[in-house]
């Protein structure tokens, strides 16, 4: 993948922002009215328009900062979203038996957080976030519906690439890929559009419409 910063967005976003989840649906319409359509990928795909207000210049710069270490549009950064940051619903404490992860292999297990399933899905299944940027110290980990202790001798959590890995011992109980997780997270995202900065008086600058547009395939 290209260039990755493992550091947060700042955290002066203010309300009034904004965010919206689309999927990546391909919509053909026929001359008789009829719709075909088709998904290029089932995963959720979120973009933040992030207005700033900088009171002061040393905060713009430090966004400007951002922008340049990440070369603009080219690398990513982690974003905290003020809506959404848990495992459990969007703001709830995290429990280890909050969602179910992928199996990569025996050991290995990738966390991810599924949506819309308080009611039945449809053909396409139901479908979720792979998580890349778990937080630090906020991951519980169950193997057939019971905590287990760690991270440390029991299992492990790279917090770079959102893979939880067990140790043989505890691999060797799991039944029926019952492997499942709690987790605070950050989203993957890059700049999505230029960067205007705008000098309205002295020591006092502005940022409207910056975009951050998600990662989603590191």
């Amino acid at each position: 993948m290209a260039d990755f910063l493992e550091e947060r967005f700042c955290d002066l976003i203010r309300y009034g922002s904004s965010w919206q989840d689309d999927y990546a649906v391909q919509i053909v319409k026929t001359a008789g009215g009829q719709e075909y359509r088709s998904m290029t990928h089932p995963f959720p795909l979120r973009k933040f328009d992030v207005s700033y207000l900088l009171t002061r210049a040393d905060t713009a710069a430090q966004l400007l900062a951002l922008w340049h270490r990440a070369h603009g549009q080219y690398a990513g950064f982690r974003a905290r979203c003020f809506d959404e940051w848990s495992s459990n619903g969007t703001t709830g404490t995290p429990t280890e038996t909050d969602q179910l992860t992928k199996k990569v292999s025996s050991t290995v297990w990738q966390l991810r957080k599924w949506y819309g399933t308080d009611g039945t899905a449809g053909a396409s299944g139901y479908p979720y976030r792979v998580i890349y940027k778990p937080v630090s110290g906020t991951v519980k980990v169950a193997v057939n519906g019971t905590l287990v202790a760690g991270p440390g001798a029991n299992w492990t959590i790279d917090t770079t690439t959102g893979r939880i890995t067990l140790s043989a011992g505890v691999a060797a109980t799991i039944v029926a890929d019952n492997v499942r997780a709690g987790f605070e997270f950050d989203f993957m995202v890059r700049f999505g559009s230029a960067l205007v900065i705008g000098q309205d008086y002295p020591n006092h600058r502005s940022a409207d419409g910056v975009i951050l547009q998600e990662i989603i395939a590191p």
